[in-house]
């Protein structure tokens, strides 16, 4: 036999109007979830468009990088030749 009378009210039905749970799980009966809309077709377009400029910056800046490449490559075989202008810079600033 209970010790109190709960008979007509039960205590786990009271609402409980906001809940340190909400944070983590969200009530989906008060609050729906977030759907994305999709996106229009111009915004498409114009991403599209951004995308290929960046793939075409992208490309330049690679071919650049090459070419410095090359750069130093070619400057580290004169100086393992012993070009005088690069001993000297060599010598001058402890390269």
């Amino acid at each position: 036999m209970a010790k109190r009378a709960t008979i007509g009210r039960n205590p786990l039905d009271t609402m409980v109007v906001e809940s340190h749970l909400d944070k983590v799980v969200p009530d989906l009966v008060t609050s729906p979830p977030n759907v994305q809309t999709p996106l229009k077709q111009d915004e498409v377009a114009e991403l599209k468009a951004n995308l290929t400029a960046r793939e075409a910056e992208n490309l330049a800046l690679r071919e650049e990088v090459a070419k410095l490449k090359t750069q130093v490559y070619e400057l580290k075989k004169r100086l393992d030749r012993g070009d005088p202008l690069l001993v000297n810079l060599r010598k001058r600033f402890g390269l």
